[in-house]
């Protein structure tokens, strides 16, 4: 072997150790958990959200609601976000995945809000009614927060690595559904109008967030 080879591994053996030495604390200890772990943790978090929704302020229709509506839009919302975090969170050593399997999967996970809000609306609180469209923001608001939330505790937990912008965006979009998970668990309107601008537009809104920022740091 080439002398020069062995002191180009050399130094590539102390550049990585030293990059080792620097990472600690719980970021650290976050990241070098099994794949297996860490999605549970933050599949862990997002049942802990809604939980915690359940407790201090469900929505008040609770007992008039549609079971059947309930376990579709929590299925499918829980679905999607299980799914689209399991593939964000994979190993790095694991190949990327397609490009075809990160649009369906995007796809889908975008699309549970949006169906649920087109389905026929069920008027359990009339009161409501004239103010659906003047609260969309509030929700947006409380969605997009828990959305951000669960985005950054998912970056805490991601190894990091080359993986394009498909994780991202499932990652993005999964933490837009644990948004929506926790609106649909608080908010008593069931008007599509107020479910397409209030519900639906908060895992749009991060993808596309989560994608300007990237373009921007690149």
């Amino acid at each position: 072997m080439d002398p020069g080879e062995d002191m180009d591994l050399t130094a590539l053996e102390r550049a990585v150790r030293a990059d080792v030495a620097r990472e600690r604390g719980a970021r650290a200890w976050l990241r070098s958990r099994s794949p297996a772990l860490r999605l549970v943790l933050a599949l862990g978090f997002a049942m802990l959200l809604a939980v915690t929704v359940l407790v201090v302020r469900a929505r008040g229709d609770l007992h008039t609601y549609p079971v059947w509506r309930m376990g579709l839009t929590l299925g499918w919302f829980g679905l999607a976000a299980g799914a689209s975090a399991w593939l964000a969170l994979r190993p790095v050593y694991l190949p990327r995945p397609s490009a075809r399997l990160v649009i369906g999967l995007a796809a889908f996970a975008l699309a549970g809000p949006l169906v649920t809000a087109l389905l026929p609306a069920v008027p359990t609180d009339e009161t409501l009614h004239a103010h659906r469209s003047a609260l969309a923001g509030g929700c947006f608001t409380i969605g997009a927060l828990a959305g951000v939330v669960t985005l950054l505790l998912a970056r805490l937990l991601d190894r990091g690595g080359p993986h394009g912008p498909g994780p991202l965006v499932l990652a993005a979009a999964a933490a837009g559904l644990v948004g929506n998970v926790a609106l649909q668990l608080h908010c008593p309107i069931n008007f599509p109008a107020h479910l397409l601008l209030g519900h639906a537009t908060v895992p749009m809104a991060l993808v596309l967030a989560t994608l300007l920022v990237r373009r921007l740091r690149a």
